[in-house]
């Protein structure tokens, strides 16, 4: 059985209002945007691959930092949606892309989404940050001076959000 297919970083176009597109093939040709905390500069190029840094620190599955990442553009599609387009971007904390990737796991895997981060090592909340800081150390997130990984902590309890408060939708 062959590994998941894992994006190469590409290099990042900035738009006109600041937001960059990046990493297309995450999100099968469209652009992810994002608005970076600092800017984007040679020194924060992105060094290796997410299927690298995966296999150098054996914490996780490497779809757990794919899921990450694209939770963290999903989160922010979510959120500049509900807020006033005329507002510049801003950041978001560490307590809304944990209850982002809560949202993106029930939309996926329903009842079994538990199970499925589970697999991959996603545990708790703090899992979401340890990737998250993962990620920020090999150039493909950002953050802020008062960013920390105790941000995710014990934001909200696994098995009651991931299964026991799970709703299905009916149309």
């Amino acid at each position: 059985m062959s590994s998941p297919e894992f994006p190469r970083p590409i290099s990042p176009k900035t738009s006109p209002d600041g937001w960059y597109c990046a990493w297309p093939i995450l999100n099968r040709g469209k652009c992810v945007l994002v608005y970076p905390s600092r800017p984007i500069n040679d020194a924060f190029a992105m060094k290796k691959t997410i299927e690298e840094i995966a296999q150098q620190d054996d914490r996780y599955d490497g779809r757990a930092l794919k899921f990450v990442f694209e939770g963290l553009a999903s989160t922010i599609d979510e959120l500049r949606k509900q807020e006033d387009p005329a507002q510049p971007p801003r950041h978001i904390s560490g307590q809304e892309l944990a209850w982002g990737l809560a949202r993106l796991a029930q939309k996926r895997w329903g009842r079994l989404a538990a199970m499925v981060l589970g697999q991959w090592g996603l545990h708790a909340t703090r899992d979401f940050g340890e990737i998250v800081y993962l990620m920020i150390d090999n150039g493909w997130m950002t953050s802020q001076e008062t960013d920390t990984v105790e941000d995710f902590d014990a934001v909200f309890d696994f098995d009651e959000v991931l299964e026991k408060q799970f709703v299905i939708e009916i149309r």
